[in-house]
């Protein structure tokens, strides 16, 4: 597994170094500075060493399990979501936890972890080089996910939903440090020219949308 890390925002290059991981300081933003997801995937069809890729927000973690899930697939061409499990306030789960599932399920039972709507997605697996002709996208802002759902089914893509085969977990966060908070991520510029420039105008498609199911026994 390689893991690359893009964006120059405050103690990036810091926590890579620390990590041992390979941080990607230039691609290209938006005006607002906010990274495009078209450079993101660019670089890692020319740079990464796997062929099978996974962009992921920075506020998740992930398990072995991933990759038990992709080796299902049998598809040239196809795109994973699911929905993540959001944990509460000061719960925290030790990324390398032998014992991570009985701690999710702890904390379910405790009323600190949900399963969140099909609406949020903040995972893509992807084949390399599947996204040319994808029109400009901002990654973080509103209706990212959804345009990339709304790109895969629109070039016949197949979709594939893994809710129930890769478990995600994301960290509880605010938005007290955006200018403009939670509503300038959702109702920004970046958010409505995510739905400009690919044509969403309603009825924005998600995770539920999926034409296949992944389930594996976790």
């Amino acid at each position: 597994m390689e893991v690359l890390i893009y964006g120059d925002g405050e103690g990036v290059p810091e926590a890579c170094g620390g990590m041992g991981v390979h941080h990607v300081s230039d691609i290209s933003c938006s005006p607002s500075g906010i990274p495009f997801f078209n450079g993101i995937v660019e670089h890692a069809r020319i740079h990464a060493r796997h062929d099978v890729q996974c962009y992921l927000n920075c506020d998740i973690l992930i398990t072995e399990e991933i990759i038990k899930a992709i080796k299902l697939i049998t598809f040239s061409r196809y795109l994973v979501v699911g929905q993540r499990i959001d944990l509460d306030e000061g719960v925290e789960i030790g990324a390398s936890s032998e014992h991570w599932k009985e701690d999710v399920l702890r904390f379910v039972d405790k009323g600190k972890a949900r399963l969140h709507e099909p609406t949020g997605m903040d995972y893509f697996i992807f084949p390399r080089g599947m996204w040319r002709g994808l029109p400009p996208l901002v990654i973080g802002r509103g209706g990212y996910d959804g345009a990339l759902v709304t790109f895969c089914m629109r070039n016949k893509i197949p979709l594939i939903n893994a809710t129930l085969a890769i478990p995600v977990l994301h960290q509880f966060h605010d938005y007290r440090h955006m200018h403009g908070g939670e509503k300038s991520v959702f109702e920004g510029i970046d958010a409505q020219n995510n739905l400009l420039l690919h044509n969403i105008k309603h009825s924005i498609p998600n995770s539920a949308d999926a034409q296949w199911l992944i389930q594996m026994d976790l």
